[in-house]
């Protein structure tokens, strides 16, 4: 029996729950008990627009979910100083925790993030990248020599780039020494 735009059955459960868990498309269609790939988007897609016509007839259209959402991302909290159980004071402080989540929505909404499949490799993936300058060398070896066995102890694999600055003491190519 054909179901309607955004309807939950069975099977549309099990394949949002596969999602959910991190499978891709087409696992989590294979788990859920759709036959092909194909299947699974054609019921996800289904989904998906029968979501926004839902979130509609409830109050909740595309353009009031937006405004709510860039509301959050300026969200501010109340802090209260207090003396043996006395509000002595209050003041406003950014809700970093709510702006952030609120921005990454509005960045998924965006489609800002890569997709897991177009990942070069399983290291970019995770991990975090940023440059280092050490200007002694001892120092830059003991460095690495520590964080690589740091990584080792917790079963990471330490990726580096790392250069030689010829031109050490320059801020730039065309600056005298």
């Amino acid at each position: 029996m054909p179901h309607h735009p955004g309807e939950m059955n069975e099977k549309r459960a099990k394949l949002l729950t596969g999602l959910s868990k991190g499978m891709n498309l087409a696992e989590a269609g294979r788990t859920a008990g759709y036959t092909t790939r194909q299947a699974a988007n054609n019921a996800f897609n289904r989904m998906k627009s029968g979501a926004s016509k839902s979130l509609e007839r409830v109050g909740l259209p595309i353009d009031k979910v937006l405004r709510n959402l860039k509301e959050l991302t300026v969200a501010k909290k109340t802090e209260r100083i207090t003396h043996q159980g006395i509000v002595m004071s209050t003041y406003e402080d950014p809700d970093n925790a709510i702006r952030l989540e609120a921005n990454k929505t509005a960045l998924r909404i965006h489609d800002a993030f890569p997709r897991p499949e177009t990942y070069e490799t399983p290291t970019e993936t995770t991990g975090v990248s940023f440059d280092l300058v050490i200007t002694d060398p001892e120092v830059a070896k003991e460095f690495v020599a520590r964080l690589a066995e740091h990584r080792a102890r917790r079963g990471e694999q330490l990726v580096m780039d790392e250069a030689y600055d010829e031109d050490e003491g320059r801020a730039g190519p065309d600056e005298p020494l």
